[in-house]
């Protein structure tokens, strides 16, 4: 009871300042407004912008295969676009052209070293 005659009594005092009621009033539309303008790209459910990434498969073996396969896989589709390219210069052509944004090559023999660790990556320089 104690706690309702308080909140009575604020809601007196302030409703006397017309000032201090309409800063209580318009504050909260004002932020919405300014939070909205400036936070609204973030919440507008526009997609991502998938990375094209240029596949030299060189190899054709079993690893280079396996790896293709999980840079296309359907849990990341919308990440990545694979872009498979005959040759490492082909796809330095695309990675020039802004086409793609790197570059993988997967060299001959990997499959047969059995080491993912020689795959090279080309990308663009700062």
């Amino acid at each position: 009871m104690r706690a309702i005659q308080i909140a009575l009594k604020d809601v007196k005092t302030v409703g006397r300042d017309y000032k201090a009621l309409a800063i209580i009033l318009a504050m909260p539309v004002i932020l919405i407004v300014i939070l909205g303008a400036a936070l609204g790209g973030m919440f507008s459910g526009t997609a991502m912008n998938p990375i094209k990434v240029a596949v030299a498969d060189l190899d054709g073996g079993m690893v280079s295969e396996e790896f293709i396969h999980v840079l296309a896989h359907e849990s990341i589709v919308g990440l990545i676009d694979v872009v498979e390219v005959r040759s490492e210069d082909e796809g330095t052509d695309l990675l020039k052209a802004g086409s793609v944004a790197v570059v993988v090559v997967i060299p001959k023999g990997v499959s047969d070293a059995g080491s993912p660790d020689l795959l090279s990556l080309r990308y663009p320089s700062a």
